[in-house]
C-alpha cells in the first residue's frame, strides 16, 4: 500500500524493482481517492511510466504485468483491511506477502494486524502519542517483519 511521492519513489519503487528481480509478481496498491500527500491509484501509474523511461527493470515489470496498480477502495491515510474494493481484495487474495508503508496503515490501523502470510510494516513516527504508546520516539522508523 502506497503512501506519498517521496515514499514511492525512494522506498516503494527500489523495493518493488528488487521483488520483480526474483520473479514476484507486485500489486502496488494506492489510495482510490485523494488523501493529504499520499499518491492515488490514478497517479501511480504515471509515476511508474515515467520511472520506465529511466530504469529497464521496472519498464519490464510494467510492461509484462509483473508490477501492477490497482485502487484499494480508500481515502485516507489510514486503511482498513476489511474494507478494501472487491477487484483489490480478489487481486491479492493469494498474497504470499503483505507490506503496509506509512504511518497510518502500518502504525494506527494496522500495527496489530497478524496475516496469514508474512508481513512487512514501514512507518516513520510523527504522533508523539503513537510512538510513546509503542516505546519510540518521535521521527523514528519502524521496520516490523512478522512471519505468518
Amino acid at each position: 500500500m502506497c503512501s506519498s511521492g517521496a515514499d514511492i519513489v525512494l522506498g516503494i519503487l527500489p523495493f518493488a524493482r528488487y521483488l520483480v528481480s526474483k520473479n514476484c509478481k507486485v500489486i502496488l496498491g494506492a489510495n482510490s481517492f485523494p488523501a493529504l500527500n499520499d499518491v492515488t491509484a490514478y497517479e501511480l501509474p504515471q509515476i511508474l511510466e515515467r520511472a520506465s523511461a529511466l530504469d529497464p527493470p521496472i519498464a519490464e515489470a510494467w510492461g509484462s504485468g509483473m508490477l501492477t496498480v490497482l485502487g484499494t477502495g480508500a481515502g485516507g491515510p489510514c486503511i482498513d483491511l476489511s474494507r478494501v474494493d472487491g477487484d483489490f481484495a480478489r487481486a491479492t487474495s493469494d498474497a504470499d506477502f503483505v507490506v503496509l508503508e506509512g504511518m497510518g496503515r502500518a502504525i494506527h490501523t494496522n500495527h496489530f494486524a497478524k496475516f496469514r502470510v508474512d508481513s512487512l510494516k514501514c512507518a516513520v513516527f510523527k504522533v508523539e502519542l503513537a510512538a510513546e504508546s509503542l516505546g519510540a520516539e518521535m521521527y523514528e522508523a519502524m521496520c516490523l517483519f512478522e512471519e505468518a
